[in-house]
């Protein structure tokens, strides 16, 4: 962030516009929390006001907003835990079939496709599982 900020007091030293500039920097650096900054810097600038109380503002709602993005991550641990497995079984299954009792599985050459070939057949369930999951734990702040 250092040499970003130094990007823009040296436009800014070269005669652009501190608001061209702002924009700059927030085409250059894509970050939510820096988009709150600018605008509550560019706000400030232009309405006037304490600019001590909007960057601590700023702040709380940056702080605030990873706080809330940490318990999301929490909540949906499990959800993700159960995606790995619902992915991981059907192939440790199959392997460790092929490995113990390897009579189990089929041996004429027409359905032999090689370890987990009885897991294969649960590869549309499977991924239909993953799909649902990552779309009910892929949770937008």
């Amino acid at each position: 962030m250092r040499g970003e900020f130094a990007v823009l007091v040296e436009e800014q030293a070269l005669g652009l516009d501190f608001r061209d500039a702002m924009l700059n920097l927030t085409e250059r650096v894509d970050v939510l929390d820096l988009r709150f900054f600018v605008t509550a810097v560019m706000l400030q600038r232009e309405t006037g006001g304490n600019l001590a109380e909007v960057l601590s503002n700023t702040a709380t709602l940056i702080r605030e907003r990873f706080r809330v993005l940490g318990d999301i991550q929490t909540f949906t641990a499990q959800g993700k835990l159960s995606g790995v497995i619902l992915v991981c079984l059907p192939i440790a299954v199959g392997l460790f079939t092929a490995i113990a009792a390897p009579e189990l599985l089929p041996s004429d050459d027409r359905e032999s496709r090689g370890p987990g070939a009885r897991c294969g057949s649960q590869d549309p369930c499977s991924l239909a599982g993953v799909l649902a999951i990552l779309r009910i734990v892929n949770i937008r702040v």
